[in-house]
């Protein structure tokens, strides 16, 4: 039994009233708390019938009967000091919804980091590429904006970070932490765990033509894309016989794997610390770590070997920056296929490396047997080797010319 206050006249109050009074309730809450339309109240029984016709001043014949809501809140402001909502909330004890606001608020509220981010484009055109409308548009599809109770402002945090990443492809390489802090002033913002972490990488993997990452590697290899480190350990450059400078920490470890052979692993983490490369080495980079294992495992002395093991990632430019800068003689062999080529393309670009061995006539005189798959790029050194792997179409992996490279691999030549 519902409790009825002074406040609540028992003519519009009484329970047997309360199916009528849900009815009212949910029409004015579809109406924006209007009062207007009507509503239709189906088998009433005897006591339904007597209480709903003492409501709205007339005799009801039937158990059927239509209310009109403008009518009665005329009638209950005529009788009270309260219309049709008031009546309702108190009968029910709640506040009523506007249903139509609602809709509108939640709509404004998806759309307001939409709108936020256009405003930011149009005041950023440098910053403005096919990928961001392709980003924003699946980020409207799937939602993840409409999760953050401050969706407005994860957005605007987002482009920050975006226009940090993308304003200076020359800049020097940061780590994420440094840059989350620039951006956002929160060192953690871009964590793994963080959902401005994922709208930006969703961003920069379009930027790309990458799938969304899903794995650390991946998370790790787009941020290193912009030239991001996740951080001083995980990502290593592999190599042989590096000649490094005395006057840090590290040297020793680095003079003793020289001496001995043994292949090491460089990471930011000694970049950082001061590893700095003795002058005028001779060095040889290849794309595969089987190449620079076999070349350990044959004991060559007298050149030190890099391998970028596919891509070249930061750590792996960062290491060949320092040894242009020294003034070492680079040479470079990868893959015969489309994304060896444009590595080559990078590595003579940035650091001025002579292709070895990549010519048109040591393509041809490899075997090969593998599809050449992708889009084609141009060779820069070599117009031909092009014209030839596109005339071949097949690629040619470094393993596949193991001996015949091993055999060429003496210093100076």
């Amino acid at each position: 039994m519902r409790e009825v206050t002074s406040e609540s006249p028992y003519w519009w109050s009484a329970d047997v009233l309360d199916r009528v009074w849900a009815q009212l309730a949910d029409r004015l809450e579809r109406n924006g708390l209007q009062a207007r339309g009507r509503i239709l109240v189906n088998e009433l029984n005897r006591s339904e019938r007597h209480a709903l016709g003492g409501l709205l001043g007339r005799v009801l014949a039937s158990g059927t009967c239509r209310v009109d809501l403008s009518s009665l809140d005329e009638r209950l402001r005529g009788r009270s000091d309260q219309g049709l909502v008031e009546a309702a909330e108190r009968v029910l004890g709640r506040s009523l919804v506007d249903r139509p606001s609602q809709r509108q608020a939640r709509g404004e509220q998806r759309e307001a980091p939409f709108g936020a981010a256009r405003s930011w484009l149009e005041q950023h055109p440098d910053q403005v590429h096919q990928w961001s409308e392709v980003w924003l548009a699946a980020l409207r599809r799937d939602g993840l904006l409409i999760r953050d109770p401050d969706s407005s402002g994860l957005m605007l945090r987002a482009l920050s970070v975006l226009a940090t990443c993308l304003e200076d492809p020359s800049r020097p390489s940061l780590s994420r932490t440094e840059l989350a802090a620039a951006a956002t002033h929160d060192a953690h913002a871009l964590d793994d765990d963080r959902r401005l972490s994922q709208l930006v990488l969703r961003a920069l993997a379009l930027r790309v033509d990458r799938p969304a990452p899903t794995s650390a590697s991946e998370r790790r290899d787009i941020w290193e894309s912009v030239g991001v480190t996740a951080d001083s350990v995980s990502t290593t450059c592999l190599t042989l016989g590096l000649g490094v400078l005395d006057g840090w920490a590290g040297a020793l470890r680095y003079q003793l794997a020289a001496d001995s052979g043994d292949p090491i692993h460089v990471t930011w983490w000694d970049l950082r610390r001061g590893l700095q490369m003795a002058s005028g080495q001779d060095v040889f980079v290849c794309e595969n770590p089987r190449v620079l294992e076999a070349i350990a495992e044959r004991g060559l002395d007298g050149i030190a070997v890099v391998c970028t093991s596919g891509r070249s990632t930061l750590v792996v430019l960062e290491v060949l920056r320092r040894l242009s800068g020294s003034f070492a003689h680079i040479r470079y062999h990868g893959d015969f296929d489309w994304p060896g080529l444009a590595m080559t393309n990078q590595l003579v670009a940035m650091f001025d490396v002579e292709p070895w061995r990549m010519s048109a006539d040591d393509y041809l005189e490899s075997p090969a047997c593998l599809p050449l798959l992708g889009s084609e790029v141009s060779p820069a050194w070599d117009a031909e080797l092009g014209a030839a792997m596109c005339h071949r179409g097949l690629a040619v992996h470094e393993e596949a010319v193991l001996g015949p490279l091993l055999d060429s691999l003496w210093p100076g030549t």
